[in-house]
Protein backbone atom coordinates (compact mmCIF):
# COMPACT_ATOMS: atom_id res chain seq x y z
CA UNK A 1 0.00 0.00 0.00
CA UNK A 2 1.33 3.22 -0.80
CA UNK A 3 2.50 5.57 1.66
CA UNK A 4 1.76 8.77 -0.64
CA UNK A 5 -2.07 8.05 0.36
CA UNK A 6 -3.86 10.32 2.24
CA UNK A 7 -6.28 8.89 4.38
CA UNK A 8 -8.08 11.79 5.65
CA UNK A 9 -9.05 12.30 2.16
CA UNK A 10 -9.94 8.82 1.43
CA UNK A 11 -12.38 8.60 4.18
CA UNK A 12 -14.03 12.04 3.04
CA UNK A 13 -13.03 13.85 6.62
CA UNK A 14 -11.04 17.36 7.45
CA UNK A 15 -7.74 16.23 9.67
CA UNK A 16 -9.52 17.57 12.70
CA UNK A 17 -12.41 15.28 12.74
CA UNK A 18 -13.29 13.67 15.81
CA UNK A 19 -13.27 9.73 15.98
CA UNK A 20 -17.27 9.35 15.82
CA UNK A 21 -17.01 10.99 12.32
CA UNK A 22 -14.27 8.48 11.23
CA UNK A 23 -16.64 5.94 12.03
CA UNK A 24 -19.68 6.99 10.89
CA UNK A 25 -17.51 8.00 7.16
CA UNK A 26 -15.73 4.46 6.92
CA UNK A 27 -19.14 2.87 8.13
CA UNK A 28 -20.83 4.74 5.03
CA UNK A 29 -17.85 3.84 2.73
CA UNK A 30 -17.89 0.39 3.39
CA UNK A 31 -21.47 -0.28 3.05
CA UNK A 32 -21.42 1.52 -0.28
CA UNK A 33 -18.09 -0.49 -1.89
CA UNK A 34 -17.45 -3.25 -0.62
CA UNK A 35 -16.55 -5.51 -3.57
CA UNK A 36 -19.63 -8.01 -3.08
CA UNK A 37 -22.59 -5.35 -3.51
CA UNK A 38 -20.55 -2.86 -5.49
CA UNK A 39 -18.59 -5.32 -8.04
CA UNK A 40 -15.48 -6.83 -8.18
CA UNK A 41 -12.96 -3.23 -9.13
CA UNK A 42 -13.41 -1.97 -5.41
CA UNK A 43 -11.83 -5.16 -3.61
CA UNK A 44 -8.34 -2.55 -3.90
CA UNK A 45 -10.03 0.70 -3.11
CA UNK A 46 -11.89 -0.84 0.21
CA UNK A 47 -8.64 -2.11 1.02
CA UNK A 48 -7.17 0.93 1.05
CA UNK A 49 -10.28 2.42 2.85
CA UNK A 50 -9.78 -0.48 5.78
CA UNK A 51 -5.92 0.59 6.05
CA UNK A 52 -6.75 4.27 6.41
CA UNK A 53 -9.59 3.18 8.86
CA UNK A 54 -7.56 1.20 10.67
CA UNK A 55 -4.76 3.72 11.24
CA UNK A 56 -6.88 6.88 12.22
CA UNK A 57 -9.57 5.09 14.22
CA UNK A 58 -6.36 4.03 16.46
CA UNK A 59 -5.27 7.09 18.50
CA UNK A 60 -1.79 6.30 18.62
CA UNK A 61 -1.33 5.47 14.67
CA UNK A 62 -3.26 8.19 13.99
CA UNK A 63 -0.65 10.70 16.09
CA UNK A 64 2.28 8.96 13.96
CA UNK A 65 0.49 9.45 11.07
CA UNK A 66 -0.16 13.49 11.33
CA UNK A 67 3.49 13.74 12.68
CA UNK A 68 5.18 11.77 9.77
CA UNK A 69 3.20 13.85 7.37
CA UNK A 70 3.38 17.56 8.84
CA UNK A 71 -0.45 17.94 10.59
CA UNK A 72 -0.77 19.45 13.38
CA UNK A 73 -3.99 19.15 15.07
CA UNK A 74 -6.26 22.82 15.82
CA UNK A 75 -5.13 24.05 19.09
CA UNK A 76 -8.55 24.30 21.59
CA UNK A 77 -10.15 27.60 20.16
CA UNK A 78 -9.71 30.22 22.96
CA UNK A 79 -12.92 31.10 25.07
CA UNK A 80 -15.21 33.58 23.46
CA UNK A 81 -14.34 37.61 23.79
CA UNK A 82 -17.27 39.31 25.96
CA UNK A 83 -18.13 41.59 23.47
CA UNK A 84 -18.97 40.96 19.90
CA UNK A 85 -16.43 40.16 17.08
CA UNK A 86 -16.52 39.35 13.39
CA UNK A 87 -16.87 35.56 13.22
CA UNK A 88 -13.80 33.95 11.87
CA UNK A 89 -14.19 32.47 8.09
CA UNK A 90 -13.84 28.31 8.66
CA UNK A 91 -10.43 26.25 8.43
CA UNK A 92 -9.63 24.97 4.95
CA UNK A 93 -9.38 21.00 4.51
CA UNK A 94 -6.60 19.47 4.54
CA UNK A 95 -4.39 19.51 1.25
CA UNK A 96 -1.36 17.77 1.58
CA UNK A 97 1.83 19.64 -0.19
CA UNK A 98 4.80 18.49 -1.54
CA UNK A 99 7.87 19.70 0.49
CA UNK A 100 10.60 18.53 2.74
CA UNK A 101 9.57 17.31 6.03
CA UNK A 102 9.14 19.75 8.65
CA UNK A 103 11.56 19.03 11.89
CA UNK A 104 9.05 16.85 14.12
CA UNK A 105 6.50 19.24 16.05
CA UNK A 106 5.25 18.16 19.42
CA UNK A 107 2.57 15.81 20.08
CA UNK A 108 0.05 16.96 18.88
CA UNK A 109 -3.13 17.94 21.30
CA UNK A 110 -6.37 17.72 19.07
CA UNK A 111 -9.64 20.24 20.71
CA UNK A 112 -12.34 18.24 22.27
CA UNK A 113 -15.40 18.11 20.17
CA UNK A 114 -17.65 21.25 19.96
CA UNK A 115 -20.58 21.13 22.61
CA UNK A 116 -23.09 19.95 20.38
CA UNK A 117 -26.62 20.93 20.31
CA UNK A 118 -29.52 18.73 22.60
CA UNK A 119 -30.18 15.74 20.94
CA UNK A 120 -33.76 15.46 19.85
CA UNK A 121 -36.01 12.58 18.60
CA UNK A 122 -39.32 12.64 17.40
CA UNK A 123 -40.20 16.22 16.09
CA UNK A 124 -43.49 15.81 14.52
CA UNK A 125 -45.39 12.89 13.55
CA UNK A 126 -48.81 12.45 11.44
CA UNK A 127 -50.54 9.59 11.80
CA UNK A 128 -51.70 7.34 14.70
CA UNK A 129 -51.58 3.75 14.11
CA UNK A 130 -48.31 3.48 16.08
CA UNK A 131 -47.91 5.01 19.44
CA UNK A 132 -44.60 5.81 21.42
CA UNK A 133 -44.24 3.52 24.38
CA UNK A 134 -40.49 4.50 25.30
CA UNK A 135 -37.96 7.56 25.06
CA UNK A 136 -34.84 5.86 26.02
CA UNK A 137 -31.59 7.86 25.79
CA UNK A 138 -27.88 7.00 26.16
CA UNK A 139 -25.73 8.58 27.98
CA UNK A 140 -23.54 10.15 25.22
CA UNK A 141 -24.23 10.89 21.28
CA UNK A 142 -22.77 7.65 19.96
CA UNK A 143 -25.18 6.59 16.99
CA UNK A 144 -27.47 3.66 17.10
CA UNK A 145 -26.22 1.34 14.56
CA UNK A 146 -27.95 -2.31 15.30
CA UNK A 147 -30.96 -3.21 17.18
CA UNK A 148 -32.63 -6.64 18.09
CA UNK A 149 -35.44 -7.11 20.29
CA UNK A 150 -36.42 -10.66 21.77
CA UNK A 151 -39.51 -12.39 20.68
CA UNK A 152 -41.61 -11.10 22.85
CA UNK A 153 -40.69 -7.41 22.09
CA UNK A 154 -39.95 -7.17 25.98
CA UNK A 155 -36.32 -6.39 25.70
CA UNK A 156 -34.39 -4.56 23.70
CA UNK A 157 -31.01 -4.57 22.29
CA UNK A 158 -29.17 -1.85 21.33
CA UNK A 159 -25.66 -1.69 19.48
CA UNK A 160 -23.52 1.48 19.74
CA UNK A 161 -21.39 2.29 16.91
CA UNK A 162 -18.00 2.11 18.99
CA UNK A 163 -19.13 -1.08 19.51
CA UNK A 164 -21.37 -1.21 23.10
CA UNK A 165 -24.10 -2.90 23.27
CA UNK A 166 -27.17 -1.64 26.03
CA UNK A 167 -29.76 -3.97 26.89
CA UNK A 168 -32.81 -2.33 27.50
CA UNK A 169 -36.22 -2.66 28.95
CA UNK A 170 -38.83 -0.76 27.39
CA UNK A 171 -40.97 -0.99 29.80
CA UNK A 172 -39.13 0.27 33.02
CA UNK A 173 -37.28 2.36 30.14
CA UNK A 174 -34.15 1.30 32.19
CA UNK A 175 -31.00 -0.65 30.83
CA UNK A 176 -30.65 -3.94 32.20
CA UNK A 177 -26.94 -4.35 31.23
CA UNK A 178 -23.92 -2.99 29.25
CA UNK A 179 -22.04 -5.19 27.16
CA UNK A 180 -19.01 -4.61 25.26
CA UNK A 181 -16.07 -6.01 22.76
CA UNK A 182 -13.32 -5.69 26.01
CA UNK A 183 -9.99 -2.58 25.81
CA UNK A 184 -9.46 -3.99 22.06
CA UNK A 185 -12.48 -2.56 20.80
CA UNK A 186 -11.67 1.34 20.83
CA UNK A 187 -11.30 1.62 17.20
CA UNK A 188 -14.23 -1.20 16.03
CA UNK A 189 -17.60 -0.25 14.17
CA UNK A 190 -20.21 -1.76 15.48
CA UNK A 191 -22.22 -3.54 12.58
CA UNK A 192 -25.37 -5.79 13.93
CA UNK A 193 -26.28 -7.18 17.38
CA UNK A 194 -28.86 -10.33 18.06
CA UNK A 195 -31.03 -11.69 20.80
CA UNK A 196 -31.91 -14.81 21.55
CA UNK A 197 -35.90 -15.54 21.15
CA UNK A 198 -36.03 -15.20 25.27
CA UNK A 199 -33.68 -12.60 25.88
CA UNK A 200 -30.90 -15.26 27.73
CA UNK A 201 -27.89 -14.36 24.81
CA UNK A 202 -26.77 -11.91 22.90
CA UNK A 203 -24.12 -11.42 19.89
CA UNK A 204 -22.64 -8.68 18.52
CA UNK A 205 -20.41 -8.15 15.51
CA UNK A 206 -18.25 -5.27 13.67
CA UNK A 207 -15.40 -4.63 11.61
CA UNK A 208 -12.21 -4.15 14.02
CA UNK A 209 -14.38 -5.78 16.70
CA UNK A 210 -14.56 -9.36 15.58
CA UNK A 211 -17.76 -11.69 17.02
CA UNK A 212 -18.70 -12.18 20.49
CA UNK A 213 -21.49 -13.98 22.09
CA UNK A 214 -22.54 -12.96 26.00
CA UNK A 215 -24.60 -14.38 28.28
CA UNK A 216 -27.43 -11.60 28.80
CA UNK A 217 -28.11 -12.18 32.43
CA UNK A 218 -24.67 -11.26 33.83
CA UNK A 219 -22.70 -10.04 30.57
CA UNK A 220 -20.36 -13.05 30.36
CA UNK A 221 -18.82 -13.47 27.29
CA UNK A 222 -19.34 -16.74 26.23
CA UNK A 223 -17.48 -16.87 22.72
CA UNK A 224 -15.07 -14.76 20.73
CA UNK A 225 -14.18 -14.92 17.11
CA UNK A 226 -11.96 -12.57 15.39
CA UNK A 227 -13.50 -12.25 12.19
CA UNK A 228 -16.17 -10.00 10.96
CA UNK A 229 -17.87 -9.85 7.08
CA UNK A 230 -19.48 -6.62 5.35
CA UNK A 231 -22.43 -5.46 5.81
CA UNK A 232 -24.91 -8.00 5.44
CA UNK A 233 -23.06 -10.42 4.59
CA UNK A 234 -23.01 -12.61 7.15
CA UNK A 235 -25.44 -13.74 10.13
CA UNK A 236 -25.97 -14.95 13.26
CA UNK A 237 -28.99 -16.93 15.18
CA UNK A 238 -29.15 -17.50 19.53
CA UNK A 239 -31.11 -20.68 19.91
CA UNK A 240 -31.82 -21.59 23.55
CA UNK A 241 -32.76 -25.00 24.29
CA UNK A 242 -30.13 -26.50 23.10
CA UNK A 243 -27.73 -23.35 23.54
CA UNK A 244 -26.62 -23.15 20.65
CA UNK A 245 -25.25 -19.98 17.91
CA UNK A 246 -25.66 -20.50 14.09
CA UNK A 247 -23.69 -18.63 12.24
CA UNK A 248 -23.88 -18.06 8.47
CA UNK A 249 -20.57 -17.37 7.07
CA UNK A 250 -18.63 -16.67 3.73
CA UNK A 251 -17.94 -19.97 2.12
CA UNK A 252 -13.88 -19.58 2.72
CA UNK A 253 -12.02 -20.28 6.22
CA UNK A 254 -12.95 -18.12 8.96
CA UNK A 255 -9.20 -17.51 9.88
CA UNK A 256 -9.25 -14.87 6.52
CA UNK A 257 -11.88 -12.76 8.51
CA UNK A 258 -9.50 -12.38 11.16
CA UNK A 259 -7.09 -9.23 9.00
CA UNK A 260 -9.34 -8.48 5.48
CA UNK A 261 -12.71 -9.22 5.79
CA UNK A 262 -13.36 -8.06 2.61
CA UNK A 263 -10.79 -10.47 0.81
CA UNK A 264 -12.41 -13.62 3.07
CA UNK A 265 -16.28 -12.01 1.68
CA UNK A 266 -14.63 -12.31 -1.63
CA UNK A 267 -13.03 -15.34 -1.55
CA UNK A 268 -16.30 -17.07 -0.57
CA UNK A 269 -18.46 -15.20 -2.73
CA UNK A 270 -19.63 -18.67 -4.06
CA UNK A 271 -21.61 -20.12 -1.44
CA UNK A 272 -22.47 -20.01 2.34
CA UNK A 273 -21.08 -21.80 5.32
CA UNK A 274 -23.26 -22.67 8.06
CA UNK A 275 -21.51 -23.04 11.13
CA UNK A 276 -23.52 -24.62 14.61
CA UNK A 277 -21.40 -23.24 17.95
CA UNK A 278 -22.36 -24.82 21.14
CA UNK A 279 -22.77 -22.60 23.62
CA UNK A 280 -22.02 -22.86 27.33
CA UNK A 281 -19.28 -25.55 27.18
CA UNK A 282 -16.49 -27.07 25.75
CA UNK A 283 -16.54 -27.13 22.08
CA UNK A 284 -17.59 -30.15 20.16
CA UNK A 285 -15.80 -31.16 17.38
CA UNK A 286 -18.50 -31.08 14.94
CA UNK A 287 -18.47 -27.31 15.79
CA UNK A 288 -15.70 -26.76 12.85
CA UNK A 289 -17.81 -28.86 10.91
CA UNK A 290 -20.24 -26.59 8.35
CA UNK A 291 -23.11 -27.46 6.28
CA UNK A 292 -22.14 -25.73 2.92
CA UNK A 293 -24.77 -24.18 0.93
CA UNK A 294 -23.36 -23.24 -2.55
CA UNK A 295 -25.21 -21.40 -5.18
CA UNK A 296 -25.51 -22.48 -8.85
CA UNK A 297 -23.08 -21.65 -10.85
CA UNK A 298 -20.66 -21.42 -8.51
CA UNK A 299 -18.82 -24.58 -8.97
CA UNK A 300 -17.99 -27.56 -6.90
CA UNK A 301 -15.39 -25.66 -4.62
CA UNK A 302 -17.93 -22.65 -4.71
CA UNK A 303 -15.81 -20.10 -5.54
CA UNK A 304 -14.97 -18.96 -9.77
CA UNK A 305 -12.51 -16.87 -11.18
CA UNK A 306 -13.44 -13.22 -10.83
CA UNK A 307 -16.38 -11.86 -12.80
CA UNK A 308 -17.16 -15.25 -12.99
CA UNK A 309 -20.06 -17.94 -11.58
CA UNK A 310 -22.20 -15.92 -9.05
CA UNK A 311 -21.40 -13.52 -5.99
CA UNK A 312 -23.49 -13.47 -2.90
CA UNK A 313 -24.37 -10.46 -1.27
CA UNK A 314 -26.87 -11.03 1.04
CA UNK A 315 -27.38 -13.81 4.00
CA UNK A 316 -30.03 -13.91 6.80
CA UNK A 317 -30.72 -16.93 8.93
CA UNK A 318 -34.36 -17.50 10.35
CA UNK A 319 -35.16 -16.75 13.86
CA UNK A 320 -35.54 -20.50 14.55
CA UNK A 321 -31.85 -21.42 12.96
CA UNK A 322 -34.16 -24.15 10.18
CA UNK A 323 -33.87 -21.98 7.58
CA UNK A 324 -31.06 -19.76 5.18
CA UNK A 325 -31.94 -16.82 3.01
CA UNK A 326 -29.34 -15.72 0.06
CA UNK A 327 -29.47 -13.05 -2.66
CA UNK A 328 -27.07 -13.98 -4.77
CA UNK A 329 -26.06 -11.75 -8.67
CA UNK A 330 -25.75 -14.49 -11.42
CA UNK A 331 -25.02 -14.63 -14.74
CA UNK A 332 -21.73 -11.81 -14.38
CA UNK A 333 -20.99 -12.30 -17.70
CA UNK A 334 -24.38 -12.49 -19.29
CA UNK A 335 -27.95 -11.43 -18.61
CA UNK A 336 -27.36 -10.53 -14.74
CA UNK A 337 -29.96 -11.74 -13.10
CA UNK A 338 -30.21 -11.64 -8.69
CA UNK A 339 -31.02 -14.66 -7.31
CA UNK A 340 -33.03 -15.61 -4.10
CA UNK A 341 -32.69 -18.62 -2.65
CA UNK A 342 -33.78 -20.38 0.47
CA UNK A 343 -32.06 -23.07 2.36
CA UNK A 344 -33.56 -25.92 4.59
CA UNK A 345 -30.84 -26.22 6.43
CA UNK A 346 -32.63 -29.63 8.74
CA UNK A 347 -32.61 -31.35 5.43
CA UNK A 348 -30.60 -34.87 5.32
CA UNK A 349 -29.23 -37.53 2.91
CA UNK A 350 -31.04 -40.92 2.41
CA UNK A 351 -27.91 -42.05 4.85
CA UNK A 352 -28.85 -39.70 7.47
CA UNK A 353 -26.17 -36.80 6.64
CA UNK A 354 -27.03 -33.27 6.39
CA UNK A 355 -27.80 -32.47 2.85
CA UNK A 356 -29.04 -28.29 2.66
CA UNK A 357 -32.11 -28.38 0.23
CA UNK A 358 -32.33 -25.28 -1.96
CA UNK A 359 -35.34 -23.91 -3.36
CA UNK A 360 -35.13 -20.84 -5.61
CA UNK A 361 -37.60 -18.52 -4.27
CA UNK A 362 -36.89 -15.42 -6.65
CA UNK A 363 -34.57 -14.49 -10.27
CA UNK A 364 -35.38 -11.15 -11.28
CA UNK A 365 -33.16 -8.39 -13.05
CA UNK A 366 -31.04 -6.31 -10.83
CA UNK A 367 -33.19 -3.16 -11.15
CA UNK A 368 -36.24 -5.30 -9.86
CA UNK A 369 -34.35 -6.37 -6.78
CA UNK A 370 -31.97 -3.92 -5.10
CA UNK A 371 -30.62 -2.91 -2.03
CA UNK A 372 -31.79 -2.40 0.74
CA UNK A 373 -33.49 -5.64 2.09
CA UNK A 374 -35.34 -6.29 4.52
CA UNK A 375 -36.84 -9.70 5.49
CA UNK A 376 -39.09 -11.13 8.63
CA UNK A 377 -37.75 -12.89 10.92
CA UNK A 378 -39.42 -16.42 10.00
CA UNK A 379 -38.24 -15.42 6.42
CA UNK A 380 -41.83 -15.79 5.39
CA UNK A 381 -41.64 -12.23 3.77
CA UNK A 382 -39.20 -10.13 1.80
CA UNK A 383 -38.95 -6.57 0.78
CA UNK A 384 -36.89 -5.37 -1.81
CA UNK A 385 -36.20 -1.69 -3.37
CA UNK A 386 -37.77 -1.73 -6.84
CA UNK A 387 -36.46 0.86 -9.25
CA UNK A 388 -38.39 4.14 -9.36
CA UNK A 389 -41.45 2.39 -7.57
CA UNK A 390 -40.05 1.99 -4.33
CA UNK A 391 -40.43 -1.12 -2.91
CA UNK A 392 -42.11 -4.83 -3.44
CA UNK A 393 -43.15 -7.11 -1.07
CA UNK A 394 -42.55 -10.59 -1.97
CA UNK A 395 -44.03 -14.13 -0.03
CA UNK A 396 -41.39 -16.71 0.53
CA UNK A 397 -41.72 -19.18 -1.31
CA UNK A 398 -43.76 -17.38 -3.98
CA UNK A 399 -47.44 -18.11 -3.15
CA UNK A 400 -49.06 -15.00 -4.49
CA UNK A 401 -48.12 -12.26 -6.34
CA UNK A 402 -46.03 -9.72 -5.12
CA UNK A 403 -46.98 -6.14 -3.51
CA UNK A 404 -45.69 -2.76 -3.94
CA UNK A 405 -45.14 0.13 -1.89
CA UNK A 406 -45.11 3.48 -4.00
CA UNK A 407 -42.45 4.86 -1.84
CA UNK A 408 -40.83 6.07 -4.76
CA UNK A 409 -36.92 6.75 -5.10
CA UNK A 410 -35.19 4.22 -2.38
CA UNK A 411 -31.21 5.32 -1.43
CA UNK A 412 -28.88 2.79 -0.94
CA UNK A 413 -27.97 4.08 2.42
CA UNK A 414 -31.72 4.09 3.81
CA UNK A 415 -33.35 2.08 6.36
CA UNK A 416 -36.20 -1.10 6.08
CA UNK A 417 -37.67 -3.00 8.67
CA UNK A 418 -40.45 -5.71 7.74
CA UNK A 419 -43.26 -5.89 10.96
CA UNK A 420 -44.29 -10.01 11.45
CA UNK A 421 -46.07 -11.53 8.45
CA UNK A 422 -44.97 -8.59 6.58
CA UNK A 423 -47.94 -6.84 7.36
CA UNK A 424 -46.31 -3.11 8.03
CA UNK A 425 -43.05 -2.03 6.63
CA UNK A 426 -41.00 1.37 8.07
CA UNK A 427 -38.87 3.10 5.64
CA UNK A 428 -36.26 5.57 6.83
CA UNK A 429 -34.59 8.04 4.81
CA UNK A 430 -32.31 9.98 6.55
CA UNK A 431 -34.62 12.36 9.55
CA UNK A 432 -37.61 11.06 7.21
CA UNK A 433 -39.83 7.62 8.75
CA UNK A 434 -42.61 5.98 6.92
CA UNK A 435 -44.64 3.30 8.55
CA UNK A 436 -46.62 1.58 5.44
CA UNK A 437 -49.18 -0.96 4.67
CA UNK A 438 -47.82 -2.91 1.20
CA UNK A 439 -50.45 -2.38 -1.17
CA UNK A 440 -51.67 1.00 0.06
CA UNK A 441 -50.81 4.33 -1.67
CA UNK A 442 -49.84 6.63 1.04
CA UNK A 443 -48.08 5.57 4.27
CA UNK A 444 -49.97 5.41 7.44
CA UNK A 445 -47.84 7.61 9.51
CA UNK A 446 -44.89 9.62 9.22
CA UNK A 447 -42.04 10.78 11.60
CA UNK A 448 -39.96 14.14 11.21
CA UNK A 449 -36.63 12.85 13.45
CA UNK A 450 -34.37 15.48 15.47
CA UNK A 451 -31.54 13.29 13.42
CA UNK A 452 -30.80 11.02 10.96
CA UNK A 453 -32.26 7.47 11.40
CA UNK A 454 -29.51 4.64 11.75
CA UNK A 455 -31.31 1.91 12.66
CA UNK A 456 -34.64 0.11 12.57
CA UNK A 457 -36.42 -2.94 14.32
CA UNK A 458 -39.38 -4.64 14.52
CA UNK A 459 -40.81 -7.47 17.19
CA UNK A 460 -44.27 -8.10 18.31
CA UNK A 461 -47.36 -10.23 17.24
CA UNK A 462 -49.32 -9.61 14.13
CA UNK A 463 -51.72 -8.02 16.51
CA UNK A 464 -49.46 -5.83 18.17
CA UNK A 465 -46.29 -5.02 16.43
CA UNK A 466 -43.47 -2.71 17.87
CA UNK A 467 -40.87 -0.84 16.83
CA UNK A 468 -37.94 0.46 17.40
CA UNK A 469 -36.06 3.44 16.05
CA UNK A 470 -32.44 4.43 17.05
CA UNK A 471 -31.07 7.76 15.78
CA UNK A 472 -27.73 8.82 15.03
CA UNK A 473 -27.67 11.15 17.80
CA UNK A 474 -27.86 7.94 20.59
CA UNK A 475 -31.47 8.40 21.00
CA UNK A 476 -33.95 5.30 20.63
CA UNK A 477 -37.51 4.88 20.73
CA UNK A 478 -40.01 2.15 20.35
CA UNK A 479 -43.36 2.43 18.66
CA UNK A 480 -46.15 0.23 19.41
CA UNK A 481 -50.11 -0.67 18.40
Amino acid sequence: MSDDLDYYALLGVPSDADAETIRLAFRRLARRYHPDVAGEGTLARMQQLTLAYRVLGDPDQRRLYDLQHGIVARPPAPPPAPTPSPARPPSRPYAPERRPPPPPPPPPTRSAPASRAPRRGTVAVQGDMLRRQAALTTPDATPIAGLAFDATGTLLAAGLLDGRVRLWDPARETVTRTLDFGPTSGAGVLQEVRLSAQGRYAAAWGLQLGTRLWRAADGTPLWTAGFSAPSDLMDVTLLEEPAIARLALPDAPPALGDDDPFRWAHEGRGGTSVFSRTLGGPASPSDAIPLRCIEPGAGRAGRGQPGEGVRVQWRQLSADGRQLLTCGLTGVRGEPRRTLNLWDLERRSLLGAPQPHRITVLSLRPESAGFPMAVTADLSHIAVTFGAVGLRLHAVPQRSAPVDVPAGGVPQDAHIALAPGGRLLALARDDRLELWVPGELAPRQTWRLGDAVSALAFAGSLAAPRLAVGLRNGLLEVWGA
